[in-house]
């Protein structure tokens, strides 16, 4: 596991390590300074090399504070926050019998190969917030929903706890790989992701008119076959764009042709 040399550099191999695992840590000597550099769940390049190099079962990557998980399945590939709802979804919420209305919630940046294996698979509807976990959580209260998350690895359980717990959704992913004695990466192998790309342009001033004309492009695109999404940042001074679609080739021309757009608005 991959501590990010943060809040879980201790408690979480001392845990799985009680229960009996065999537990390799990295990134586990915080010095207050070296949090979240370039390790952890922001970074899981180093835990994928390690995965492969220990012929570990799984690797998990928490973040500085501990509420996001990004796991490592055995071959060494990286499964996002989306695949790890999946799981969930198929393992513990599709065995529940709700009324809920969207009983799972994740953001507008969640990939739609979730989407559509929630409801053609499992005959489940999600509901998509705005990006942050408090969006999520507020959603989930909203309308009882016993799972929310986001692609980036904030996993709410709301049997359990009411936000993100990386060790949480650690122990949870453990118990289903061991009660069903399968490999990390079948276990995972739920469904395919669709074709994203995902684009940071920074500025540094900003003037509501070209707020309006971004927003404006933003509401131009939605009825595209791709979907498009537009979004200034709630932390940085960037614009996010986000371009979706069943083609590869297609959603890159769209989003080099948003861009440009983007750059000329900001000048």
């Amino acid at each position: 596991m991959d501590c990010g040399n943060g809040a879980t550099y201790e408690i979480a191999p001392n845990i799985f390590w009680e229960l009996g695992h065999k537990v390799v840590s990295i990134n586990n000597k915080p010095n207050g300074k070296n949090i979240n550099y370039n390790c952890g769940a922001v970074n899981v390049e180093s835990l994928c090399k390690k995965v492969v190099e220990e012929k570990a079962d799984i690797g998990f990557a928490f973040d500085g504070d501990g509420d996001r998980l990004i796991v490592v399945d055995d071959k060494g590939n990286e499964i996002d926050g989306d695949k790890i709802i999946a799981l969930f979804a198929k393992y513990l919420i599709n065995k529940k019998k709700t009324n809920s209305k969207f009983p799972i919630v994740t953001t507008v940046m969640s990939n739609l190969g979730l989407q559509n294996f929630l409801l053609k698979d499992l005959g489940i509807k999600l509901k998509r917030s705005a990006v942050g976990d408090i969006n999520v959580i507020q959603e989930m209260k909203k309308y009882k929903s016993f799972l929310g998350g986001e692609q980036s690895g904030h996993i709410i359980l709301s049997d359990f706890s009411k936000t993100g717990d990386g060790i949480l959704a650690a122990l949870k992913i453990t118990e289903i790989i061991s009660s069903h004695k399968k490999s990390s990466s079948s276990i995972f192998d739920l469904y395919d992701n669709y074709p994203q790309i995902k684009v940071n342009i920074s500025y540094k001033k900003i003037t509501e008119k070209i707020k309006k004309n971004i927003k404006d492009l933003n509401k131009k695109n939605i009825k595209d076959k791709n979907r498009v999404l537009i979004r200034f940042s709630g932390t940085e001074s960037l614009i996010r764009l986000l371009v979706e679609g069943r083609v590869l080739k297609e959603v890159q021309q769209k989003a080099k042709t948003l861009e440009s757009e983007i750059r000329k608005l900001i000048g």
